[in-house]
């Protein structure tokens, strides 16, 4: 059987509240008036009428089982509407014979089973495209910026006449100085200074660690009031980085 549908009812007449609702009260209804389906139906002589049987359909088109097709059971005609308008059959007659031209194209008129199909492909493509926003994004691959390998001072073990645990926190806060003055040691450095500070001598080593430290130098030197201990000569034990 043939029916009356609305063209795009799903794009025109609903929105997000009426889709998740099976039956509402009121319409959502365009108000443009600049189409061209429009600027031809106001040539017409019965424009008045024809717009105001055109309201009364799409507002009977929103109460059907499928809205938007005139059909419940059986096709509407335009008795069926009048019935329930209580307006003259005759205006939706002649709104039919107008809207269905393809020049206004507000209403179609073909098998019921055509139209509901085209209408729940709608249908389909609108809930496809639900499930599409509720998938996760993928996220593209992005480069992390590879990370130089810092390097890292190789220590010697500490002398024997420095494995202790009081020239080992010097050494460490030596190591630190250097770090904050922009100047870390080289492996050769080092290793020159651990001879030269395992000649000072434990006592002799840590206070020329930390009078170097104190004075901001980036080399070790013994103060000049330094104790003579042992025969041993003194020992610049710079790496060579005076100020």
């Amino acid at each position: 059987m043939k029916c009356y549908g609305v063209v795009d009812w799903d794009e025109h007449f609903e929105c997000a509240q009426t889709r998740t609702s099976h039956r509402h009260w009121w319409l959502k209804v365009p108000n443009r008036f600049d189409g061209s389906g429009l600027a031809r139906l106001r040539l017409h002589k019965s424009r008045d009428s024809i717009f105001t049987a055109w309201i009364h359909i799409i507002q009977v088109a929103s109460k059907m089982p499928n809205r938007g097709l005139l059909y419940k059971g059986r096709p509407l005609d335009a008795e069926d509407i009048a019935l329930q308008t209580g307006w003259n059959p005759e205006i939706y007659q002649l709104a039919f014979e107008v809207l269905v031209n393809p020049k206004i194209g507000w209403l179609v008129y073909d098998e019921y089973e055509t139209l509901l199909t085209c209408y729940q492909r709608v249908d389909t493509r609108r809930e496809e495209k639900k499930e599409e926003k509720k998938k996760p994004k993928k996220k593209l691959p992005t480069k992390l910026p590879t990370k130089k390998p810092t390097k890292t001072t190789e220590l010697p073990d500490f002398p024997a006449p420095l494995n202790n645990g009081i020239f080992a926190k010097a050494w460490e806060d030596w190591v630190t100085h250097r770090k904050q003055i922009k100047k870390k040691l080289t492996p050769l450095a080092v290793k020159k200074q651990m001879k030269a500070l395992a000649e000072m001598g434990e006592q002799r080593a840590v206070r020329a660690i930390e009078y170097s430290i104190a004075n901001g130098w980036t080399g070790i030197f013994e103060p000049k009031d330094k104790p003579q201990v042992s025969a041993t000569p003194s020992v610049d034990c710079s790496d060579r980085e005076w100020n």
